[in-house]
């Protein structure tokens, strides 16, 4: 973790006033081509879910504008962010949020998420989880081929943890595409931040 200079930084400017706005957080949704990422896991299977997430932190990771935080009023970069999951209980009805440590292997990655969400079992939210910024708050709607998705949460100007949620797979003459959404904090993530990730990720999936 790095605390950011505000009197050096670059952004400065930017971040004191989108900080200053009541909700400085945006949501921005696109389609991705995920044709070569379901053959990918027809082959080798597995969660697809996870799966999904690996690749969404991975790439993550190489945006440092995900990886900008707030906390005690001050910005702050992470060296990296870990996902925290949503995933289903036993019931199927009802969910919980389920943190695992990342790791650039992806075997390695899908045994962590499956062992995190064994040892949680139903309980909503672990409280050694509660408190923690160096998240990815990952979802899936899976029933849903959605055009825009919006959060949930408090009016927290300060509330710098991104969302990423993606939807139903579509068939488009041949091809497999699928929403994603992003919802970002404007101090820190500026459309061309956002567009980034979305290029960076579509061409990992397209190298699979």
């Amino acid at each position: 973790m790095e605390w950011i200079d505000l009197e050096t930084w670059p952004r400065r400017e930017q971040y004191r006033y989108f900080r200053s706005l009541d909700r400085p957080q945006y949501d921005l949704c696109a389609r991705l081509d995920v044709t070569r990422f379901c053959a990918f896991m027809k082959a080798r299977g597995g969660s697809s879910y996870h799966a999904m997430g690996y690749f969404v932190v991975r790439t993550a990771n190489g945006v440092p504008a995900f990886r900008m935080r707030i906390r005690e009023g001050r910005p702050l970069l992470h060296e990296r962010v870990n996902p925290s999951f949503t995933e289903p209980r036993a019931d199927g009805e009802l969910f919980k949020c389920v943190g695992v440590e990342w790791c650039e292997d992806l075997g390695e990655f899908l045994r962590r998420c499956g062992e995190a969400s064994a040892r949680q079992g139903d309980r909503f939210l672990l409280d050694s989880e509660e408190a923690r910024d160096d998240y990815l708050y990952l979802s899936c709607l899976p029933w849903v081929d959605f055009t825009s998705v919006s959060q949930a949460g408090s009016f927290d100007r300060d509330d710098a943890v991104p969302h990423i949620t993606w939807g139903k797979y579509a068939r488009e003459g041949g091809r497999v595409t699928m929403p994603l959404s992003v919802t970002a904090h404007h101090a820190f993530c500026d459309g061309i931040h956002v567009g980034r990730f979305f290029d960076a990720l579509q061409r990992m999936l397209d190298a699979l």
